[in-house]
């Protein structure tokens, strides 16, 4: 079963290097690990891996953006990225005591055709600013997103090499005193990431594309 140090020291074996046995060694090698070893796992977490993925609802803050979006949320505490967000309450269901937000951009029109599918101005749904989602969505908020996993035994096993070979990127020139290996690692990390995405794609769900109004109008026809 894997633990972060077992993950340092397979980083440590692909640089050729003896292992060590805690982060609390009084050595140079434990010392690069104690101090970034935390910041290294969260930055490779952070692309998305199915083993990081979670669901959580969260409420409106008090205060609101400056302009442009109508609420803001404030992200879990594990939040490493956003993944998905969108309104927690049923389709036309508002909140008691709340009046509709701000329409989209409106799209230029001719009676008797459909352009609900077309927009002639920018406009988003959401958008993350610092540890804030700003949207125009009512809350709660539903929010899919990549979190901080710490527990080294609910790492993914591609997670734990892609990892090592990151480190050991990452570690090369401060650990070995040379950058010659590094082209090397750089290519194993590039590897081992390949086959990782390929798993974590494979076990996720094919998803379907919803039809627009112009496939819907053809199915009356």
């Amino acid at each position: 079963m894997a633990s972060d140090v077992t993950i340092a020291n397979l980083a440590l074996l692909k640089l050729g290097k003896q292992r060590i046995s805690s982060f609390a060694e009084t050595n140079l090698i434990a010392g690069i690990f104690a101090e970034f070893y935390a910041p290294w796992r969260d930055s490779l977490q952070r692309l998305g891996w199915n083993f990081t993925k979670k669901f959580a609802v969260v409420a409106a803050d008090a205060d609101q953006p400056p302009f442009e979006y109508t609420f803001q949320f404030t992200v879990p505490d594990d939040f490493l990225g956003l993944r998905v967000a969108g309104p927690a309450n049923p389709p036309g269901n508002l909140p008691s005591g709340s009046s509709p937000a701000p329409p989209p951009p409106p799209v230029l029109g001719a009676p008797g055709v459909n352009l609900s599918n077309y927009n002639n101005a920018v406009y988003r749904d959401y958008e993350v600013v610092g540890r804030k989602i700003y949207t125009n969505l009512f809350g709660p908020l539903s929010i899919v997103y990549s979190a901080r996993v710490t527990d080294p035994t609910q790492f993914d096993a591609y997670f734990v090499e892609a990892f090592a070979c990151y480190m050991a990127m990452q570690a090369c020139e401060m650990i070995t005193g040379s950058n010659a290996k590094f082209p090397r690692m750089a290519q194993m990390y590039d590897a081992a990431l390949k086959v990782a995405r390929k798993w974590n794609a494979l076990e996720n769900a094919p998803a379907t594309i919803p039809d627009d109004t112009f496939m819907l109008a053809r199915v009356g026809n």
